[in-house]
């Protein structure tokens, strides 16, 4: 096949290869990397509701836990005494109490004696047997949500009245409004315009919401008998974490992070539609195929034409290499044209010009190395048997201190002239700069976003800066870091980054208290893909740690580690000071 077609389906077929190669990334790190983030921001969404709802029932439960313990309620059970002073006092728990809608009193035996609001009196019998039935249990009672025309929710809670042999007397049961319950409910930040929080329990065969729902204010305390397969419905079965493959009570599929409050069987999810949590990354998507396509159209048309001009004078500069490779450095190319191919014919020239002129100068430049280094060397050594002869049986005295002195000075120009040559055998090697190492490792764990239960402490033993390649050591710290926090498997992991000074080097460390590796895997763990655990959940290339290695030992310095299963382990690299 002629060279002008191989052209054009090369660069077709790259394109189409650049094309797969981009959704795959896609599908394999942007999508989960995204995915990654919604759900560690549902899951803190829930924690955080999870507390403030917990915190809401305790001071509901203790103020009626107060109430319930007053002496005005035992006085009267006990003197049996409920006159027009009694109930007026109740009253005045009302205004002394503002969360407090209405109380009412039953006696030993769940008769209703007293309602501050008697018009209620019928809607409250039909709690009237669970709550006595609570109380003598000596249990709280803590449902009945309602949401009234004023969109005020509000909810009954009881507790019993024990006199002073802890025998239950009577049971108070009161309405009270749950205002600060809406706040953390009706709260949709980091939730965008599809996200809610779900608060429910289990009746029967159907689920309860007990505050209204974002989307439907009318949903307070009403049944639904569809929920399988919702976030709601694994909440209620006592599941916490991240549930996958749900749908929400519309029957679109969503993200949800769930709680279960065990002490009141309640059920709390926070979710919101896959469709609007994804729609960036499907514009993304939409981009990059737009621009691929632009690519291949773009590029395969022109390759053809292009392979017409380029074929021959490409054959020409083939044969020519080979001719060079095979050590005919006499050979050039033929230039017959003034456009790209023979100002790429007359640089191929001037390469070739130069690479006879570097065999030259190598050779002379090994003479005057191995010149140059026994220079020093010739007066160093004399000097060191003059100063060995001279003053085995006296001390020094300033001449042989001056011998000393010139001893040193000639080590020095020796270890100079060694520098420069490795400096100019690197030239080609990434060039270093002044790199915060500080700014960077704050960085790099600013993006990782680690779980809340890993804490990563930076020490003050770090150095200012250091002189790198900002990207490589970027790729040492990452790596480092990122591992310690993907085999944590410690409730409250702590990662610690250290470095302390070692003659010429900065020795710099990422310790961790998690899982550890064995021994049988240390000594080869820097090798490639070698991966220190068998467990599937944890996915790994085996890649890592080797080019981590490699980018330490080709900028100086050396790499190691010291870990024990169970308590952790340490990894630590050198830097040139």
């Amino acid at each position: 096949m002629k060279i002008k077609y191989k052209l054009s389906l090369i660069i077709f077929f790259a394109a189409v290869i650049l094309i797969t190669l981009l959704y795959f990334i896609y599908s394999l790190n942007v999508r989960r990397t995204f995915v990654n983030q919604i759900e560690s921001q549902l899951e803190s969404i829930a924690e955080a509701k999870f507390i403030d709802i917990n915190q809401f029932i305790q001071r509901r439960i203790y103020l009626i836990r107060f109430i319930s313990g007053m002496e005005l309620f035992k006085d009267a059970f006990e003197l049996k005494k409920f006159d027009k002073d009694f109930f007026s006092s109740i009253d005045l728990l009302n205004e002394k109490f503002p969360t407090v809608n209405e109380i009412s009193i039953m006696d030993s035996t769940g008769h209703l004696l007293f309602s501050t609001r008697p018009d209620t009196l019928p809607s409250i019998s039909v709690i009237q047997k669970k709550a006595f039935l609570l109380a003598q249990r000596n249990k709280i009672f803590f449902n009945m949500f309602s949401y009234d025309e004023n969109n005020r929710l509000s909810f009954y809670i009881s507790a019993p009245i024990f006199n002073e042999d802890s025998i239950m007397m009577g049971v108070v049961l009161s309405n009270m409004n749950g205002d600060d319950l809406m706040e953390i409910m009706d709260d949709s930040t980091g939730l965008g315009k599809t996200g809610e929080t779900l608060l429910g329990e289990k009746q029967d065969s159907a689920v309860v919401y007990l505050v209204p729902l974002r989307h439907d204010r009318s949903t307070t305390m009403k049944y639904s008998n569809d929920f399988d397969g919702t976030a709601i419905k694994e909440a209620l079965q006592g599941k916490s974490g991240i549930l996958y493959d749900i749908h929400n009570y519309k029957g679109e599929k969503v993200f949800a992070a769930a709680r279960f409050i065990k002490d009141m069987g309640w059920g709390l999810v926070t979710q919101i539609s896959k469709e609007e949590a994804l729609k960036p990354v499907k514009e993304l998507s939409d981009i990059l195929i737009l621009l691929n396509l632009f690519i291949v159209i773009f590029l395969t048309v022109p390759a053809y034409i292009i392979g017409r001009y380029i074929g021959k004078p490409i054959e020409k500069l083939t044969r020519t290499a080979q001719l060079i490779n095979d050590g005919e450095l006499s050979e050039r190319v033929e230039i017959k044209s003034d456009d790209e191919i023979g100002l790429l014919g007359e640089t191929f020239n001037e390469m070739t010009e130069k690479l006879e002129r570097k065999i030259h100068e190598l050779e002379r430049y090994a003479y005057v190395i191995s010149h140059d280094l026994k220079a020093p060397l010739s007066s160093i050594m004399p000097l060191a048997d003059f100063v060995k002869e001279d003053y085995k049986n006296k001390p020094l005295d300033d001449q042989g201190n001056e011998m000393l002195k010139m001893i040193k000075e000639k080590s020095l120009d020796m270890k100079n002239l060694i520098d420069g040559v490795l400096k100019s055998a690197r030239q080609e090697y990434k060039m270093k700069e002044p790199v915060k190492v500080y700014d960077l490792v704050d960085h790099i764990i600013d993006n990782l976003h680690p779980p809340e239960n890993i804490k990563i402490e930076i020490t003050k033993n770090l150095p200012n800066t250091v002189q790198y390649h900002q990207v490589s050591l970027l790729q040492v710290f990452l790596n480092l870091i990122s591992n310690a926090i993907k085999y944590m498997d410690k409730p409250e992991g702590l990662i610690i980054i250290d470095c302390k000074r070692q003659d010429e080097y900065y020795q710099f460390s990422v310790s961790d208290n998690g899982r550890g590796i064995g021994s049988e895997y240390q000594s080869k763990l820097f090798n490639e893909f070698t991966i220190a655990h068998d467990d599937p959940g944890i996915s790994s290339s085996g890649l890592g740690l080797s080019i981590v290695k490699k980018i330490v030992e080709e900028n100086g310095g050396t790499i190691g580690l010291k870990s024990e299963v169970g308590k952790g382990s340490v990894f630590y690299f050198t830097v040139k000071a």
